[in-house]
């Protein structure tokens, strides 16, 4: 088949936001999206609502017969001066027509064209565009982005025949929360009544008790972790954290060390409970504070009325021990992946 590439047009989005509706659920984990979403997610003339991401520029390219139908569209995105690229999807309406190979082709010289600095493309979790999934064996389970490419799907095999080589493997950790679900394993429980004799307690935050998380943020170099720590903080109410705390250590108010987070907690619309991350500051590793702080990030959660929680992790990453250990299960697993540019 002979198709043309050219960029997306507004007029185009109907009929592949029905194209990319269509795979949801059949060839892709995809959750369906609105028209709104569609352009957020793709379209250049549309900013990514997270300011952190400002720079970011968006490339959305579509693939059309001499007939002008529709038959594919792909995009991607990259900021100007940095070495990555980041491919968000390749959908086509046909397989083994050389559709999806044409516009991959395309979207790498367009965004090597953009941003000539750029030395590798990467299917991972640091794009921007989030592309929201449905956790298999879920009533429905929404996880708010795909963190890289999911290996039990054919684009996994096709991206591979593209030249895209494995860079990390990922987890997805799906669990939910409600009633008994959180009850504190015994384990846990005994751990955490060993730190309390040490002063060492697992609470909500409370800035008349609590001393300031800027310790805690450098000690974990986070620059994701501190804006989600400070912009929470500006808020006027802010949402609840959980907080790992030293009693013994008290600044000159009185007010104990944090020395871990987990949070800001809310629950989502669809019910997930959300979490922007879970840290313990580098004095106080390695005597449990992790598992502890995590489940009580869990019981957290379900206080605020979450429904479930989902979440991801290295293959081999230390935190996959405190997720099983809390009674998670491993939903689907992910590749990163990589290809650098030649």
């Amino acid at each position: 088949m002979s198709v043309s590439i050219r960029p997306t047009y507004p007029d185009d989005v109907p009929e592949l936001l029905s194209l990319y509706n269509s795979c949801a659920g059949t060839r892709a984990l995809f959750d369906p999206i609105t028209a709104d979403e569609f352009r957020t997610l793709f379209l250049p003339d549309v900013p990514f609502p997270n300011p952190d991401h400002a720079d970011s520029v968006k490339v959305c390219l579509t693939a059309c017969d001499a007939s002008s139908e529709l038959s594919g569209f792909a995009a991607g995105n990259t900021v100007p001066g940095s070495t990555n690229g980041y491919i968000t999807c390749v959908v086509t309406k046909y397989e083994r027509r050389h559709i999806g190979k044409a516009l991959l082709a395309e979207l790498e010289a367009k965004l090597r064209r953009i941003n000539p600095a750029l030395a590798k493309y990467r299917i991972i979790f640091y794009n921007p565009a989030l592309l929201r999934w449905v956790v298999p064996e879920t009533d429905d389970a929404l996880h708010p982005g795909m963190p890289a490419m999911d290996v039990g799907s054919r684009a996994y095999v096709w991206f591979q025949n593209m030249g895209y080589r494995n860079l990390v493997f990922l987890n997805a950790y799906y669990k939910k929360i409600s009633g008994d679900d959180v009850t504190y394993p015994e384990k846990i429980s005994k751990k955490m009544k060993e730190n309390e004799q040490r002063g060492l307690r697992i609470t909500l935050y409370d800035r008349q008790k609590h001393g300031s998380f800027l310790p805690l943020i450098e000690s974990l170099g986070s620059a994701d972790w501190r804006s989600a720590i400070l912009r929470n903080e500006a808020r006027e109410h802010p949402l609840p954290m959980m907080v790992a705390v030293d009693e013994s250590s008290p600044d000159e108010n009185g007010r104990a060390f944090v020395c871990g987070f987990a949070g800001p907690m809310e629950r989502q619309d669809c019910g997930r409970g959300y979490f922007a991350g879970i840290g313990i500051h580098e004095d106080y590793r390695n005597c449990g504070l992790g598992s502890t702080l995590f489940a009580g990030l869990c019981r957290g959660l379900a206080d605020v009325g979450a429904d479930y929680m989902t979440l991801f992790t290295g293959e081999d990453g230390s935190a996959r021990r405190i997720y099983e250990a809390a009674g998670f299960r491993a939903a689907r697993s992910f590749a990163g992946m990589e290809k650098v540019v030649g």
